[in-house]
């Protein structure tokens, strides 16, 4: 006997189905077998050189084992359930709040509970791409004080869970400007009040 997922994982949303497939190799019919997982039986015969598959139906993630029995017959089989959170994409901070005006470095730290692909992520007016990320990553970007004269930093971040649905987020941060020269200091405040 053998039993399989028909994938390696699942989101805790999605239906688990579970394959099992039980074949007579003997020279007797099998009769009475009870194939188990957990309080799930079936019960069926099985004539030589034949082969059953049953579906299973799991709830929860987890390990299991699928028995199969009569009285000739008592066989188990591992089963491994990986079921993941859905990556539900956050933005959750930069790790400044001051920008030179010149030139800087900010760092944009993003979190998934899971793996997460094509990542892409907009930050004013400049993009970034990142092919996977799971749990919490630092995104480091060249952002002067004078790509941000409004005072504001601006992230959107989109990324695909494994079957391809969109999670998004977006979040705005405040910053002051250091170090700008006066002509900066007027357009940051034109900045402010159209930006």
């Amino acid at each position: 006997m053998e039993c399989n997922t028909e994938k390696e994982a699942f989101y805790n949303d999605e239906e688990i189905r579970v394959l099992c497939d039980a074949a007579n190799k003997g020279n007797v019919p099998l009769e009475n077998m009870d194939l188990c997982i957990k309080t799930d039986c079936r019960k069926f015969n099985l004539d030589i050189g034949k082969q059953k598959t049953e579906e299973f139906i799991l709830k929860e993630g987890g390990d299991y084992i699928a028995n199969i029995k009569n009285s000739l017959v008592d066989k188990s089989a591992f089963v491994d359930v990986n079921v993941m959170e859905k990556p539900d994409l956050k933005i959750l901070s930069v790790d400044k709040n001051e920008l030179n005006y010149a030139q800087d470095e900010i760092k944009l730290i993003i979190e998934t509970k899971s793996v997460c692909k094509n990542l892409v992520v907009n930050v004013n007016k400049f993009q970034m791409k990142v092919n996977e990320t799971d749990l919490k990553k630092e995104l480091p970007l060249n952002l002067a004080g004078k790509d941000a004269l409004s005072g504001r930093i601006k992230v959107k971040a989109e990324c695909y869970d494994l079957k391809d649905r969109k999670y998004e987020d977006s979040q705005t941060f405040q910053v002051t400007i250091i170090n700008a020269p006066f002509y900066a200091k007027i357009l940051q405040i034109f900045a402010r009040l159209f930006g």
